[in-house]
């Protein structure tokens, strides 16, 4: 086959062997011999003088080589034995244990965010199954990202292997065609890999039968997946079961069960990132005098990311999320530094649009990036999140623009879009005004009662998150404005605690600007939520503000008449120039609202 290759190539360029010969710096007598066919595997060396004296360069000199080492005879060597110990008291994902039991792809994706325990679950599962490749186990790390280096080639990986497969240095080949091809024509068992993308992984794929690879990942792989027929399996974060089995394993089951609060409270703290247990376990193990709880008051009151930090860059927390961000485009950079701003973990693409300032669709391909950089997760469709801690991180994140108009952008989007959805859901009453969205703004539009309702169902909880935030960084009109459009909803669903949260907020936020027709509305919605929660028991005089009901209206939650009076008052604008004039604040947007706001 290699003979007639060469001769092809040879009459292309209408040489004669003679002529091919000091070209080459070969005899005639060994290009005759090589055409022949009567030398069966030409030397690294005689091909690279071939290769360059026909031109080749390429496909056309990969296939010249490919088809030469066809003819070499396999290497027999030691059965490489390259796993690295196993991880001593890995616990859990025994539903991707056993997706791995039942596997018969030739190749396995392992991916997840950073610190989720990849290749943990990739070693433990191959020591496991160890026997059923007794041709040997593979083992590279191809440092897709490793803060201390560039990322390992493709051919560095190949070179490795085929040292660990008995292959002597002088026998093996240069060129990298070269030594894809004779890797391909060796069996080996199974191989372990952290490509940072998908061109560098499929050269690494065994060419022999009966092999199998897992490579680990924190992108999805999604183009390896497509070509190779690889089986994904993404890794989440562990139940709240395996995260007290893991503290269990670290510290000893009589330790934890003495502490089972704490223990709760760490695994929440945590996220149940395993990476991030396994360090404050390592920091409670350090201190076996040291109680759990006071370990679990350090992550609930202090900084969490500087709780969990190492000093090492492989274990540290904080560490290991940067390899992840600093692999990012510009504009998923962006985005995920912005995503510190918002108040919940969990978010719509619309919330990250106007964050952004973009419009959705130009925002998607980012928040695309950031799911399959496993840095973003998408638990329902339309709907984004981040764990605990990187969320966190994210929101430690220095920005290069001021974050006020970027979160006045976002707290519009949840007064504007909740506006929409309180009038479906009450749509006789007057609603408090307040001036179209500003630029970079994304509105959505609930079609009907129906869609309110289910819109006020998944996002109240963030709603009263960012009420909070605005209370919190001065954006008091926000405060009581989306009180107000949050709180027929809480009214029906019968939501008396998140009531009187919000609207306490917003009394306090109102109190703060001197704005009375704000602090009017926060007193009744009190004094109406107050009746509400005692309502199903027996009359009470008061309801706990300086609204007072009397027994009769007591029973009556929907309309009481004294707080209907009230009502008509709140909504007089008389003196709304003068009050809304001090509601001014640093954002923008606020700024708009409290200029429109009665």
């Amino acid at each position: 086959m290699f003979g007639q290759m060469l001769r092809a190539h040879r009459q292309r360029l209408a040489f004669t062997q003679d002529q091919l010969a000091p070209k080459s710096g070969l005899s005639a007598r060994h290009v005759r011999d090589l055409e022949a066919g009567r030398i069966g595997g030409p030397r690294p060396g005689t091909l690279h003088l071939l290769a360059d004296a026909l031109g080749l360069d390429g496909r056309d000199r990969e296939r010249f080589w490919t088809t030469a080492i066809a003819g070499w005879p396999v290497p027999v060597g030691p059965v490489p034995v390259q796993l690295p110990s196993a991880v001593d008291g890995f616990t859990g994902r025994a539903a991707e244990i056993a997706e791995l039991d039942r596997t018969t792809a030739r190749a396995v994706t392992i991916s997840g965010s950073a610190g989720m325990g990849k290749t943990a679950l990739a070693v433990h599962w191959a020591r496991r199954v160890v026997d059923r490749f007794p041709d040997g186990q593979l083992y590279v790390d191809l440092r897709g990202f490793d803060p201390g280096g560039s990322p390992m080639t493709s051919v560095e990986a190949i070179r490795g292997f085929l040292e660990a497969l008995g292959v002597p240095v002088p026998q093996c080949p240069t060129e990298p065609a070269a030594q894809i091809g004779m890797y391909h024509r060796t069996d080996a068992g199974s191989a372990g890999q952290r490509p940072r993308r998908r061109p560098g992984a499929p050269p690494l794929l065994p060419g022999a039968s009966g092999c199998l690879v897992l490579i680990t990942s924190r992108h999805a792989l999604t183009g390896l997946i497509a070509a190779e027929a690889a089986r994904p399996i993404p890794l989440g974060l562990l139940t709240i079961d395996e995260a007290r089995d893991l503290l269990a394993q670290r510290l000893g089951a009589d330790r934890t069960a003495a502490e089972p609060g704490a223990v709760d409270m760490i695994a929440a703290r945590c996220a149940r990132l395993p990476l991030a247990l396994a360090v404050a376990a390592a920091r409670a193990a350090a201190q076996p005098d040291l109680p759990l709880a006071v370990l679990a008051d350090d992550l609930r009151d202090g900084d969490r990311l500087d709780t969990l930090s190492t000093g090492d860059a492989s274990t540290d927390v904080r560490s290991v999320f940067s390899w992840s961000y600093r692999a990012l485009s510009p504009a998923a950079a962006r985005l995920f530094r912005l995503l510190g701003l918002h108040p919940a973990a969990e978010f719509s693409a619309a919330a990250a649009a106007s964050l952004v300032g973009l419009p959705a669709a130009r925002v998607r391909p980012a928040l695309a990036e950031l799911i399959r950089a496993h840095l973003v997760s998408e638990p329902a469709p339309g709907r984004y999140a981040l764990h605990d801690l990187l969320h966190e991180y994210a929101g430690r994140l220095p920005l290069d623009e001021p974050s006020d108009a970027a979160t006045g952008r976002m707290l519009e989007h949840y007064l504007q879009t909740a506006r929409a959805a309180d009038r479906l859901l009450e749509p006789a009453r007057d609603p408090v005004p307040v001036d179209a969205p500003c630029a970079g703004v994304t509105v959505e539009a609930p079609a009907d009662h129906l869609q309110a309702m289910r819109w006020f169902t998944v996002e109240h909880r963030i709603l009263l998150a960012a009420a909070d935030q605005a209370a919190r960084t001065g954006l008091d009109p926000y405060v009581w404005l989306l009180a107000e459009a949050v709180a027929t909803f809480l009214y029906r669903r019968g939501r008396w605690h998140d009531q009187v949260t919000i609207q306490r907020h917003a009394l306090h936020a109102a109190t703060r600007t001197a704005y009375g027709p704000a602090q009017a509305r926060a007193h009744i919605h009190l004094a109406r939520t107050y009746c509400g929660c005692t309502s199903t028991t027996k009359p009470r005089r008061t309801c706990g503000t300086r609204s007072s009901c009397t027994e009769s209206t007591v029973t009556r939650v929907g309309r009481p008449r004294h707080i209907t009076t009230s009502a008509r008052c709140a909504n007089n604008r008389a003196d709304t120039p003068k009050q809304s004039a001090t509601a001014s604040r640093r954002s923008p947007c606020a700024a708009r609202v409290a200029s429109g706001s009665g």
